[in-house]
């Protein structure tokens, strides 16, 4: 292949793949200061509600870890669209090891869907994790509104679980998004 001329396709598409880069994923960091600490796994839900004023493409999330841990998670995101019964947009369960996330100097976890979410403006979503493992870092100082590339996030304490997160502090310091494709040009 390097010193002659090919004879034959090598079985690889020549035009550009389409998709997202990394420079087109956003972070919504959700807390002023992840903490070292004692943030404790007793088998409860860690869950936060939340609400976007514009349509995103939902690409992942980060939870809080400790340094070279691994922990069980069962992570799903509920749609709560008024009128409808509540469904589960996705679920992601599996094994994941805690690394240093340079960015925002904390260690903690990616997880990262196998395709994206739509979330939709003005719909409530419940963002649940059942997570086993060491005692992980923590987010403090949680605001209830952010935003984020022109996009504004609006966090509410979900009542119904009771593993402490909250708008304030706990799990789920950054949610990973896109901007959903303005379909005027589609």
């Amino acid at each position: 292949y390097y010193n002659s001329a090919l004879n034959c396709p090598l079985g690889f598409l020549e035009s550009v793949r389409s998709g997202f880069s990394d420079d087109d994923i956003f972070r919504c960091c959700r807390f002023l200061s992840i903490r070292k600490g004692f943030w404790d796994y007793g088998g409860d839900a860690d869950v936060v509600d939340f609400t976007v004023d514009k349509d995103i493409m939902l690409h992942g999330l980060c939870l809080c870890g400790s340094e070279t841990s691994d922990y069980s998670v069962d992570l799903t995101i509920i749609g709560c669209k008024p009128g409808y019964l509540p469904h589960t947009l996705v679920s992601k369960t599996g094994r994941f090891s805690s690394k240093l996330l340079q960015h925002a100097n904390y260690y903690g976890l990616e997880i990262l869907f196998d395709s994206t979410i739509t979330c939709k403006k003005n719909i409530k979503y419940e963002i649940i994790a059942i997570i086993s493992g060491p005692v992980s870092w923590f987010g403090s100082d949680g605001v209830s509104t952010v935003v984020c590339s022109g996009v504004t996030f609006t966090f509410t304490a979900n009542a119904d679980y009771g593993n402490g997160t909250s708008t304030r502090s706990g799990q789920f310091p950054e949610i990973l998004f896109s901007l959903s494709p303005n379909p005027a040009y589609i």
